[in-house]
């Protein structure tokens, strides 16, 4: 008798959970998430690609990953391709 009980609470506890659910996903409206995406570019020197807005770029338009890889393009010291 005990494990019909036991099965009888369950099932109503299933019952209950069912219906309060779709109540509890309801009170908090879900918004697509933005897309926020940003054109990435490979630095001239290593070929490393970065998002455009962090790259530094010279008076030719090439661009670098960083200050330091411009400097080094300065001076026309190239890093052996890899």
């Amino acid at each position: 008798m005990s494990l019909l009980r036991i099965l009888i609470f369950f099932v109503l506890g299933w019952i209950v959970w069912r219906l309060l659910r779709p109540a509890a996903r309801n009170k908090v409206p879900r918004q697509p998430a933005k897309e926020i995406s940003e054109n990435m570019a490979a630095c001239v020197w290593c070929g490393i690609y970065v998002p455009e807005s962090e790259m530094v770029q010279d008076r030719k338009g090439q661009k670098f990953c960083c200050q330091a890889h411009l400097s080094l393009d300065d001076t026309k010291k190239r890093a052996p391709p890899s």
